[in-house]
């Protein structure tokens, strides 16, 4: 891998933020009964999922040029 350069250091912008308060609910399962809000409205949950997407090769690349295992071997496409 090359080295960054000089322009591409100056351009690079790194912030540091602390995290001092977090909250979250995690559940398997339904939401309980006591959760219903109203009879017409959705429940349900919404899985988070991250994944690596499909590599995207360069246009600059040489035709023919494969993307390596240690690219492909990530992607989930």
């Amino acid at each position: 891998m090359p080295e960054n350069s000089r322009r591409e250091l100056a351009g690079t912008l790194v912030l540091r933020v602390p995290i001092t308060t977090v909250s979250m609910k995690a559940r398997t399962g339904d939401p309980s009964e006591s959760e219903r809000l109203d009879d017409g409205a959705w429940a349900g949950l919404l899985p988070a999922v991250r994944t690596w997407g499909a590599p995207v090769t360069a246009a600059f690349t040489p035709a023919g040029i494969a993307s390596p295992p240690s690219v492909t071997g990530r992607s989930s496409g």
